[in-house]
């Protein structure tokens, strides 16, 4: 039986005049029909796309130590491909708006047999349910294409980052390419310089970023200042 993908979102062409609920209600809806044919993908991880973003989050993360009592949030886990890359180094939680996704996540979880602690769940990145100050590292991998309001998005992870904390992320660089209009919704881009100009003002310093595939997308690493500096 063929899969009925819900339709697109019609209300413009690009993310500034997209109502950011129903693009999220959307999202799930969509992710939820798609789910499985991410199991493959995400157990095999054998595409050009991935290979470089790994290659990206090693070279980025390497000066830094990481243990079995730090933690870490991957937001937007999906099936939780990076959650289960954190997971053999600290405590990581993968949250996720798409129940089908989160479900395949425990799934793959169970058949790698993942020995790290990893938790999975239901929440949207625009509230974050935890704790102030509550965690080492947090990590955004391809979900940044749907963020309209990376100002807000960027307060609500600088709240929850432990002073000293990490915030890895990927986006797409507007300065390369148009905006993403083809598919179920439209898709962010963002110039890098704005980007870090939001992150700064957010209380961030940036210690590395990294362009790839030709400077079409960045992998950004920001770390939260603490107040005294």
């Amino acid at each position: 039986m063929k899969r009925s993908y819900p339709p697109p979102l019609k209300d413009g062409k690009n993310m500034d005049v997209v109502d950011e609920t129903r693009l999220v209600q959307h999202m799930a809806k969509y992710y939820n029909y798609a789910a499985s044919s991410y199991i493959g993908r995400s157990l095999r991880g054998e595409s050009s796309q991935l290979g470089e973003n790994w290659k990206a989050i090693a070279t980025l993360l390497k000066p830094y130590e990481f243990g079995p009592y730090q933690r870490c949030l991957d937001i937007g886990t999906g099936v939780g491909f990076p959650g289960r890359f954190f997971s053999t180094r600290m405590q990581t939680i993968g949250i996720d708006v798409s129940l089908k996704m989160l479900q395949h996540y425990e799934l793959l979880t169970q058949q790698n047999q993942v020995t790290g602690l990893l938790q999975r769940g239901l929440m949207d990145a625009r509230c974050l349910g935890f704790k102030s100050e509550s965690f080492d590292l947090v990590t955004c991998i391809g979900l940044f294409e749907y963020v309209a309001n990376p100002r807000y998005f960027f307060s609500e992870v600088w709240r929850i980052l432990k002073p000293g904390g990490l915030y890895l992320f990927n986006f797409y660089n507007k300065g390369f390419i148009a905006a993403r209009t083809g598919g179920p919704y439209p898709r962010a881009v963002h110039l890098p310089f704005k980007i870090w100009e939001m992150l700064r003002e957010e209380g961030f310093g940036l210690p590395n970023c990294l362009p790839i595939r030709n400077y079409r997308d960045y992998f950004q690493l920001a770390r939260k200042r603490s107040e005294t500096t």
